[in-house]
C-alpha cells in the first residue's frame, strides 16, 4: 500500500510561497519549476500527490516569515515526518537561523544544494528563465504575461536600517552588458516587444562593473528601438543620481511600468532609515515624468520614532504616484532598526491607517486592497 502510494508520488513536486508580489522570490520559484521539469520531475498543483513540498520563504516582514513558519508547521502536522521531503528555501532560511529546528525540514541556504535533490547534471546556478511561471506573480495594474523578463542584477548597494533581505541577497552583483543583451536578442527572436528587468534594485545595476542603467538601455534601444521596457524597482536615490540620463527614455514614452520605493515622505525618518536622498528631489524627478509610464512605490508606516507630521509627510508624497502600498513596520532580526525607540504604538499605527483609508477614498479614482499581516481586525498593507 504504502509503496503504491509512493510511486504515484515519485518525482512529483508541489511549490508554494507566502508572497505574490516579489520579483526575486517569483523569479527564483519560476526557476526552481523549470529545474524539476527539466529533470523529469512534474509539477502538481496539489501537496498531498507529490514527493517533494517545496516552500519558497520570504522574510522581509514579519507576517510573510510568520506565514512562512505556519506552511512549515501545517505540512509537517498533516503529512508527518518521512512521508514527504518538505524544503524551504528562499531568503527566510538566511534570516531566521532557528528554521532548523524543525526535524524532516530541508533548509536551502544556496542555491546548488537544490543540484543534491535531484542528482541533476544541470545546474541550477546557469539556469535562467524568462517568463514567470503562471500564478507566482501578479502586478494588479500592469500586465506582464506578454513580457519577455530578464534579470540584470542580485543584491544591491544599499544598508537600510530596517531591512534584513540584505543579509539574504547580499551585495551588488550585475550582469555584464553583453550577457544581458544575448538574452534581450534571445526575446526579439522570440517576437517580444516588451521587456522585464529585475533585479533587487535595478537603479544601481552596472555600478559595480564600471557601467550603469543608462548604458544598457542605450544599448538595447540600439538594437531595437520599437520596444517598452519595465523595470521592478529603481531606487530613488539611483533615480536621482542618474535622472538626467533617464528622463529621456521617459520622455520618449519608451518606460512602461516602474516601481521607486520612496519607503516615507519625512527626510528626518530617510535619514533613520539610512536611505541617501531628499523627498524634494525625488518628487521632481517623478513628477516630471509621471504620466509617460505608471509609477508605483511602497511607504513604511510605524517606523521607530515616526510622528504624526512625518506620517502624513507620507501620505501626501504618496499622491505623486499612480500608485502606493503602505505597508505597516516590523522589527526584523539584526537590523539597526529594530534596536531605534521608540516604538510606534499598534494603537496610532491603526488611526494611521484609518486615515489613510479615509483620504485614498476621498480621491474617487484610487482603488483600495488590503493585504499583508493581520493585527487584530486589520491588516498591515493597504494598497492605494
Amino acid at each position: 500500500m504504502f509503496k503504491d502510494v509512493y510511486l504515484r508520488m515519485k518525482n512529483k513536486f508541489f511549490l508554494c510561497s507566502p508572497v505574490n508580489g516579489c520579483e526575486s522570490n517569483s523569479y527564483l520559484g519560476s526557476r526552481i519549476v523549470e529545474f524539476f521539469k527539466r529533470n523529469g520531475w512534474e509539477f502538481v498543483n496539489k501537496s498531498k500527490f507529490a514527493e517533494y513540498i517545496i516552500i519558497n520563504s520570504c522574510g522581509a516582514v514579519k507576517s510573510t516569515e510568520s506565514q512562512t513558519i505556519k506552511l512549515i508547521e501545517f505540512f509537517l502536522k498533516r503529512y508527518g515526518e518521512g512521508e514527504k521531503k518538505i524544503i524551504v528555501c528562499g531568503c527566510l532560511p538566511r534570516i531566521n537561523k532557528n528554521l532548523g529546528k524543525y526535524e524532516g525540514v530541508r533548509i536551502i541556504k544556496n542555491l546548488e544544494e537544490f543540484n543534491e535533490l535531484v542528482n541533476s547534471k544541470l545546474d541550477v546556478r546557469g539556469l535562467e528563465v524568462n517568463q514567470f511561471k503562471k500564478g507566482l506573480y501578479h502586478i494588479e495594474e500592469y500586465n506582464l504575461d506578454d513580457h519577455f523578463v530578464i534579470k540584470i542584477a542580485s543584491g544591491c548597494m544599499g544598508n537600510c536600517s530596517y531591512c534584513s533581505v540584505k543579509f539574504a541577497i547580499g551585495g551588488l552583483r550585475s550582469k555584464a552588458i553583453k550577457v544581458v543583451l544575448t538574452e534581450f536578442k534571445k526575446g526579439i527572436e522570440q517576437g517580444y516587444d516588451k521587456f522585464y528587468l529585475i533585479g533587487d534594485d535595478c537603479g544601481c545595476y552596472g555600478q559595480d562593473i564600471g557601467t550603469s542603467l543608462v548604458e544598457l538601455l542605450k544599448e538595447m534601444f540600439k538594437i531595437k528601438k520599437d520596444i517598452k521596457v519595465s523595470l521592478n524597482y529603481i531606487e530613488p536615490e539611483w533615480l536621482v543620481k542618474l535622472y538626467s540620463g533617464l528622463k529621456k527614455f521617459f520622455i520618449e514614452n519608451k518606460i512602461g511600468y516602474v516601481r521607486i520605493p520612496l519607503q516615507s515622505g519625512s527626510d528626518r525618518i530617510l535619514e533613520l532609515m539610512n536611505r541617501h536622498y531628499k523627498i524634494k528631489d525625488a518628487l521632481e524627478a517623478i513628477d516630471e515624468i509621471r504620466g509617460t509610464a505608471i509609477i508605483d512605490t511602497y511607504l513604511i508606516v510605524g517606523f521607530p520614532t515616526e510622528e504624526k507630521e512625518d506620517f502624513m509627510k507620507s501620505v501626501e508624497a504618496s499622491k505623486h504616484f499612480d500608485k502606493a502600498t503602505f505597508r505597516v513596520y516590523s522589527d526584523r532580526p539584526n537590523t539597526v532598526a529594530a534596536k531605534m525607540f521608540p516604538k510606534v504604538i499598534m494603537k496610532e499605527i491603526k488611526e494611521r491607517m484609518v486615515i489613510v483609508m479615509e483620504m485614498m477614498k476621498k480621491a474617487g479614482n484610487i482603488d483600495l486592497n488590503l493585504s499583508g499581516e493581520v493585527m487584530g481586525d486589520t491588516k498591515d498593507g493597504l494598497v492605494v
